[in-house]
């Protein structure tokens, strides 16, 4: 059987999983919610041009305006549906506790400009392992079987999500982008 965990990590040794997810929380939205707003601006724009290219009025106010960014957020997420790159800014984490080591796995599920709220956690260290080719060069061969033998404990044969708790940053890729365009003004 062919094993490939190639976001696989590990929490640092008494790592808090509570206060973690709440730190991890808290950075992604920030970043989540700059990405969001950066590509609806972009999308907007081109609502706007195609809303006054069918003889359409443009958007009167900046939250109509960015509602049609929205509803072309909304259709590109939907032709990507459940694919890997049908949430851009994903963040979601599996994590799975180590029974014999006490230790805290974690599968990272993240689109490109989301993975480093994660990865760049101090508890956070790599921990991925494959069989179908190479090892990782920075371990050693203790340290390569190791990880192996971590993961088939931990995992076995079952779906990860079986064996874990999960973590989502949002429900899905248009969670919280109503709430902002409607939000701004306010404070």
């Amino acid at each position: 059987m062919s094993t490939k965990i190639y976001e696989g990590y590990r929490l640092k040794s008494g790592t808090g999983i509570w206060e973690f997810t709440e730190r991890l929380r808290a950075q992604g939205n920030v970043l989540r919610d700059r990405l969001d707003m950066e590509a609806i601006e972009r999308l907007a724009d081109g609502a706007i041009a195609k809303r006054i290219a069918e003889g359409k009025d443009a958007p009167t106010t900046p939250q109509a305006r960015l509602m049609g960014g929205y509803f072309a957020w909304q259709d590109v997420m939907k032709q990507l549906g459940e694919s890997r790159i049908g949430d851009p800014h994903r963040l979601s984490v599996t994590f799975i506790r180590d029974s014999v080591t006490n230790r805290i796995l974690a599968l990272l599920y993240a689109g490109s400009a989301m993975e480093e709220v994660f990865t760049s956690q101090s508890e956070v260290e790599y921990f991925g392992y494959w069989n179908n080719t190479d090892p990782d060069e920075s371990c050693t061969e203790e340290e390569w079987a190791e990880r192996e033998e971590t993961w088939e404990r931990c995992l076995g044969m079952d779906a990860p999500v079986r064996r874990g708790v999960s973590f989502d940053l949002r429900a899905d890729s248009t969670d919280g982008i109503i709430e902002m365009i409607y939000g701004m003004g306010e404070a």
